[in-house]
């Protein structure tokens, strides 16, 4: 693929490939200020009610709503406003925008190419994260699971990205950090992209097979 001649837009995953951010860390934040003892059995429960909605295609819930049913089963009541509050002092104080990420969407702005984040989690939760780190400027559009009523790597989230961009697939690529990104990607042929934060994780490369892997962002600015 001649990426510079092919590609009129560029897909990106926001937590893990753009800001450091992770939901069992969010959760874990959380259960901190509120001082509750069952951390663990907490995390637990979000990540196992998150996995059976990507995966055992149960009935769509928000990250906002999950996490507020997670808390619930062990005797926590909170809205989804308090829940927001929170996610948003974990925002402001344990997440951060990776160098190489940043280096690499001002190299991009600087070309004609549409540039859109495609997330798993709530509309509340990504805008005001980009809104927080100053990155919004860099995006087109925005496609988040709660707009598409589906989590990654569920074709309808992925079809209403393609239906943004008003490009054929063969002409994106996706750009993310975990198997659910690749898998994205390849239910419509676009062009993969994995980013290794660590080469701890290289036994991601042998399960999902993306199309191309990079340790550092910045490695792309010549490609494109």
């Amino acid at each position: 693929m001649n990426m510079r001649e092919k590609v009129k837009g560029i897909l990106f995953d926001l937590a893990g490939t753009i800001v450091h951010s992770r939901y069992r860390e969010a959760i874990s934040f959380i259960c901190e200020k509120l001082k509750v003892e069952n951390q663990k059995e907490i995390i637990s429960e979000f990540l196992k009610e998150l996995k059976e909605i990507i995966y055992c295609q149960k009935e769509f819930k928000p990250i906002l709503d999950i996490t507020s049913s997670s808390f619930s089963k062990f005797g926590i009541k909170l809205s989804t406003n308090e829940i927001f509050n929170f996610y948003k002092q974990y925002i402001e104080e344990k997440t951060f925008v990776f160098e190489d990420a940043l280096n690499f969407l001002e190299n991009l702005k600087e070309k004609d190419l549409k540039l859109g984040i495609i997330s798993n989690s709530d509309d509340k939760i990504v805008e005001y994260t980009l809104k927080f780190h100053d990155l919004k400027k860099f995006f087109n559009f925005i496609v988040t699971s709660e707009k598409a009523k589906s989590y990654k790597p569920n074709k309808r989230i992925i079809e209403l990205a393609i239906k943004l961009y008003q490009e054929k697939p063969e002409n994106l690529i996706l750009i993310g950090n975990s198997h659910v990104d690749i898998k994205t990607a390849k239910n419509f042929n676009i062009f993969s992209i994995l980013i290794l934060r660590s080469r701890k994780e290289l036994q991601k490369v042998f399960e999902v097979k993306p199309n191309l892997i990079v340790f550092d962002l910045r490695t792309l600015n010549d490609l494109l």
